[in-house]
């Protein structure tokens, strides 16, 4: 006896096929692309030389085929969108519009802000003294939507500039909020030996909401909270102590106020 074949359950086994493929899929591209570019996430070995490849053990570099990397681009596109917001998105087209196609953003997950972003010209160069600062301060500025920060200008402060062997400068901003310190964030802009940025990289968080930047306890209380827990852990010292109040980056839970406690030697 043949049996009757249902096409509900044969479309729900299709249709679970093609999502357990995707996912799987997006899977690999998002892992890969921490490390490399997603073009490189898939190859295609033809099944003549699978033997071939077996009893060598070695693979060979193979063509990638253009379909996978269509559809590699199309998924960490669709990824990176699901982690912005409207204004975030609005803000990196406008960026590609002014500046080209070829520029690249990374999310970090859970916090909504981009870890990298990417191009062969983010920002040209600004004219003048300190043009490398006026560059990387502009660029900021520009995309402070696409960073998820208000005011750009009083929210990341100059630290410092660097300029290694070939002429690349890199210049490191700190993160702040009502002149507090957000610990631990910052950013590093990236300028081609030309002047123009290229690269933006960091660790930061979107423009703190809603904290309390009045403390809750006092200096001397709160030293008092840092010896108990330190006790505790059974790594009690006699020094003196510096502390401050500062925001502290927590990600996806937001930030808070806090005092940050140090032991002077």
């Amino acid at each position: 006896m043949v049996p009757t074949r249902n096409p509900a359950k044969a479309a729900r086994v299709q249709a679970l096929g093609v999502i357990t493929l995707t996912l799987a899929f997006a899977c690999t591209s998002v892992q890969r692309a921490q490390s490399a570019d997603v073009n490189e996430a898939i190859r295609i070995i033809p099944i003549s030389e699978a033997s071939r490849t077996q009893d060598s053990g070695v693979l060979p570099k193979q063509p990638i085929d253009p379909r996978t990397t269509r559809i590699g681009t199309l998924v960490r596109d669709k990824l990176r969108d699901l982690q912005m917001t409207l204004d975030q998105r609005q803000s990196l087209a406008d960026l590609r519009r002014r500046q080209g196609e070829d520029i690249q953003v990374r999310m970090r997950p859970d916090v909504g802000t981009p870890s990298q972003i990417k191009g062969q010209l983010l920002q040209p160069s600004e004219a003048g003294s300190g043009s490398d600062r006026s560059t990387a301060q502009a660029f900021l500025r520009a995309n402070q939507k696409l960073l998820g920060i208000d005011e750009a200008d009083s929210e990341f402060a100059f630290q410092q500039r660097i300029t290694d062997h070939i002429g690349y400068r890199h210049l490191r901003f700190s993160q702040s909020y009502v002149d507090l310190p957000v610990w631990p964030a910052e950013l590093t802009v990236h300028l081609a030996p030309e002047g123009h940025v290229y690269l933006m990289n960091g660790s930061f968080v979107p423009t703190p909401r809603r904290v309390v930047t009045q403390p809750v306890i006092d200096e001397d209380a709160a030293i008092l909270l840092a010896h108990a827990e330190i006790d505790d852990a059974g790594e009690s010292q006699e020094a003196n102590q510096s502390s401050s109040s500062t925001p502290q980056a927590i990600g996806h839970r937001g930030s808070r106020g806090s005092w940050s406690w140090s032991p002077l030697t």
